[in-house]
C-alpha cells in the first residue's frame, strides 16, 4: 500500500512538472504567434492544463479501466469549478467579463449536456467519440474567430519574440513526455490503491486521479488570480472543462469504446451540471466571484467528497 501511494505521488509530481513545461511552452508560443490573451485562457492554457486528463484517460481506457477515464473527466470538471475557482476567488475576487456569461459559460453547459445525452446508455462508443470530436473542431473554429482587442495589438506591437528565441517547442515536447510518464505511473498506482481499499475504480477516477490531473488548472488559475489576470484564470477553467468533454472523451471513446459505471451518469454528471449552472447567479452578482462565494464552492466540494466516501453511498 505504501509503495502504491508513493508511486502515485511521484507520478503526480512528474505529471505536474510536465504540465508546467507544456503550459510555459504553449504560453511563449502563443506570444510569439501574437494570440489574444482572451483566447489564450480558453485555448492554449486550457489545452495545456487538460493534457493530463487526456493522457490519463487514454492510458486508463487502454488498460481496461474505462470508469477511470470518464470519472476522471467528470471529477476534474467538478474540481475545476468548485475547488479551482473557489481557491482563485479566495486569493482575489474574480472580475467577470460580460463575454464569459454570453459565450464561455453557455458553451460549457452545452458541452456537458451533450455528454449526458450521449452517455445515457452507459456506453461511449466510436460514434459518440466522433460526434464529440466534430463539436470540438467547431469549438476551436469559434475560438479562432474571436477578435483580438485593438489595445492588445497596440501594447504588444514590436514586442513579439522570434519563434527561435522563445524555444517553446522544446518546452512543449518535454512537457508531453513528462505528462505521459507521470500519467502512466498515476493510473497504475491508482488502480492498485483502489484494489487494496476495495473502492470502485469510478470513485478513484473521480477523486484521486481527477484531483491530480486538475492540479495544473489549480496552480494556473491561482497564479492568474494573484496577478489579476482574471480572464486567463476563468478562461482556463471553463475552456478546460470543454476540452475535457469534447476532446479528451472524444479521442478516448473514438480510440476505444468505454463502458461507463451507471452511477457516473445517474449522480455525478448531475452534480457537475449543478455546479456549472450555479456559476450563472454567482457571476451575475456584481459580475464578480467574491471570497464568500469562493468559500461556498469549496464547502460544496468538501461535501461532495464526503458523499463519495461515505459508506451509505455504496461506492
Amino acid at each position: 500500500m505504501l509503495l502504491a501511494v508513493v508511486g502515485f505521488v511521484i507520478g503526480m509530481g512528474i505529471l505536474i512538472k510536465g504540465a508546467d513545461w507544456l503550459i510555459s511552452g504553449s504560453a511563449r508560443g502563443a506570444k510569439a504567434l501574437r494570440i489574444s490573451p482572451i483566447v489564450i485562457g480558453s485555448s492554449v492554457v486550457a489545452f495545456g492544463t487538460s493534457a493530463p486528463e487526456m493522457v490519463v484517460s487514454l492510458v486508463a481506457a487502454f488498460s481496461g479501466s474505462g470508469d477511470i477515464s470518464v470519472g476522471n473527466v467528470i471529477g476534474s470538471n467538478i474540481c475545476n469549478i468548485a475547488l479551482v475557482l473557489g481557491v482563485a476567488a479566495l486569493i482575489s475576487p474574480l472580475k467577470i467579463q460580460p463575454g464569459v456569461l454570453r459565450m464561455d459559460l453557455p458553451i460549457t453547459v452545452v458541452a456537458s449536456l451533450v455528454l449526458f445525452l450521449l452517455g445515457r446508455n452507459y456506453l461511449l462508443g466510436r460514434l459518440e467519440g466522433s460526434i464529440l470530436i466534430v463539436l470540438f473542431v467547431v469549438y476551436i473554429v469559434f475560438l479562432a474567430s474571436r477578435k483580438r482587442p485593438p489595445e492588445v495589438l497596440e501594447e504588444e506591437e514590436g514586442k513579439t519574440p522570434s519563434w527561435v528565441k522563445s524555444h517553446f517547442w522544446l518546452a512543449i515536447i518535454l512537457g508531453l513526455l513528462g505528462i505521459t510518464a507521470g500519467a502512466k505511473l498515476m493510473v497504475d498506482q491508482g488502480i492498485k490503491i483502489a484494489m487494496i481499499l476495495g473502492v470502485s475504480q469510478a470513485v478513484i477516477g473521480i477523486t484521486l486521479v481527477a484531483l491530480g490531473t486538475s492540479l495544473p488548472e489549480l496552480v494556473t488559475s491561482a497564479v492568474a488570480s494573484w496577478r489579476k489576470e482574471y480572464d486567463i484564470g476563468i478562461g482556463n477553467v471553463l475552456g478546460s472543462n470543454v476540452f475535457n468533454i469534447l476532446l479528451v472523451l472524444g479521442v478516448v471513446s473514438a480510440a476505444r469504446p468505454i463502458r461507463v459505471d451507471h452511477r457516473l451518469f445517474q449522480v455525478d454528471i448531475w452534480i457537475m451540471l449543478a455546479y456549472i449552472l450555479a456559476l450563472f447567479p454567482l457571476f451575475f452578482t456584481g459580475f464578480k466571484l467574491t471570497r464568500k462565494e469562493g468559500i461556498l464552492l469549496l464547502a460544496g466540494y468538501i461535501l461532495y467528497l464526503a458523499y463519495l466516501y461515505h459508506p451509505a453511498a455504496g461506492r
